[in-house]
This record gives C-alpha cells, sequence and structure tokens, in this order.
C-alpha cells in the first residue's frame, strides 16, 4: 500500500517542516526585541542586531540539544512548549546577562526593553508552534499529512498500536501492514479493520527501500 496523500503543505513530513520553524523561530526573535523597543519609543541600533543575533545561534543551538524541532506527530505539546521556554530562560538569557557582565555593556540596554523581550520571545514562538501542531493535527483528520507505519510483529502490542492509529485520526498515521516471520497459529489474531499481514522482515525491508513505508514501529517481545 502506498502513500497516496494530498500533495503541497498539507502533505509535507515534518523532517521538511523543521527548517521552516527554525526560520520562524528567528524571524520571531528578531522581531519580538523590535516590538520591545518600539513599545519604549527606543531607536533601533545596531547593538540589538548584535543581541538578537546571538541569542538567535545560542537557541538554535540549545533547541537542537533539547529536541525543540522533533516530529510532532504523536507528541504532547505541552513539553514542546516546556523545552522551548527551557532553551530560551535556561540558555539563551543567562548567556546574554553573562556576554554583557563580561563586556560592561550591560548599563547601555534598557532593563525595560530587555526583560520585556526576555518574555515576549518565548510566549510568541510558542503561540507560533501551538498553532503549527493545531493546525497540522486538523489537516491529518483530514486526510492530510498522512504517512505509512509498518508494525513489526503481530502481537497483541501491535494491535493497540494500530488500533491507537485508527482511532485517533490527528496522529497522522496510516497502517501499512503487519510484518512477522513466524507462522500464523503463533501470530495474535489482529482485525481486519485494523490491517492485514503484508509479509516478512524480508518484505519490509523492499517496501522501505521503494518508499512505501515512512516508519517502522517494532512491536515485538523484549527476547525477540
Amino acid at each position: 500500500m502506498t502513500n497516496s496523500t494530498p500533495s503541497g503543505w498539507g502533505g509535507q513530513s515534518n523532517a521538511e517542516l523543521a527548517p521552516l520553524m527554525r526560520l520562524v523561530d528567528l524571524v520571531l526573535i528578531y522581531v519580538s526585541l523590535w516590538l520591545a523597543t518600539y513599545a519604549r519609543g527606543e531607536q533601533w541600533q545596531q547593538r540589538w542586531w548584535i543581541v538578537a543575533s546571538i541569542a538567535a545561534v545560542v537557541f538554535l543551538f540549545l533547541g537542537e540539544s533539547l529536541n525543540v524541532y522533533q516530529s510532532t506527530r504523536g507528541a504532547r505539546l505541552r513539553p514542546q512548549i516546556v523545552r522551548i521556554w527551557a532553551a530560551w530562560l535556561g540558555g539563551v538569557v543567562p548567556t546574554l546577562l553573562f556576554a554583557a557582565f563580561i563586556t560592561k555593556q550591560s548599563e547601555t540596554f534598557s532593563r525595560l526593553v530587555v526583560s520585556f523581550w526576555f518574555v515576549l520571545t518565548p510566549f510568541l514562538i510558542s503561540v507560533w508552534r501551538t498553532l503549527t501542531v493545531l493546525v497540522l493535527r486538523e489537516l491529518r483528520s483530514r486526510g492530510y499529512n498522512i504517512r505509512g507505519a509498518a508494525i513489526v510483529g503481530m502481537t497483541e502490542l501491535g494491535a493497540q498500536l494500530a488500533e491507537q492509529m485508527h482511532y485517533v485520526p490527528t496522529l497522522g498515521l496510516r497502517v501499512h501492514g503487519f510484518y512477522d516471520d513466524r507462522e500464523e497459529e503463533r501470530c495474535f489474531p489482529i482485525p481486519e479493520t485494523l490491517g492485514a499481514r503484508a509479509g516478512s522482515l524480508r518484505d519490509l525491508v523492499l517496501a522501505a527501500k521503494t518508499g512505501e513505508v515512512d516508519l517502522i514501529y517494532i512491536a515485538l517481545p523484549l527476547r525477540a
């Protein structure tokens, strides 16, 4: 079974969307600082560009370390928001404060502007990320952005995985098939509504190489 999802932005994978997520985060870092200076009636100067650029680099680096840009498919939204705030408040803010202290430039920056920016940036990024996740979930529930998932092991766990994919359309996952090397009588009976046996593990390798399978879930017992 091949993935016949509609084309366009709604059909892109999270890996393809990751560069867009990073770009928007960078823009929001600069925009939020500009808004902070504008709200205080301060003129935008070169030093603000420098500060925003340092913050952007540090945030992207920490974001990668904290999996801020990992796939949102099947992931809960709250931990993602927590990681965003952790990267900003736990990494970017201390770095900027330390740099200002070392260079003795802290007095040249408005504390009100900086404080407003420190809070506004993660807030805007969190709002943007929330809207993105909600839109993707809605698209997936309508049949867009669907990915084919193969399940290794016709087991009770495999049936539970297939059931979750079937009854939670916002995950954007469709069961491509079950793959198992065991004889039929040794396998857990899988209802036809959840998926059918597609072959052995050798068949799965071929399906993955030809692009028929996007994700592989292993549902075999630990001893296997």
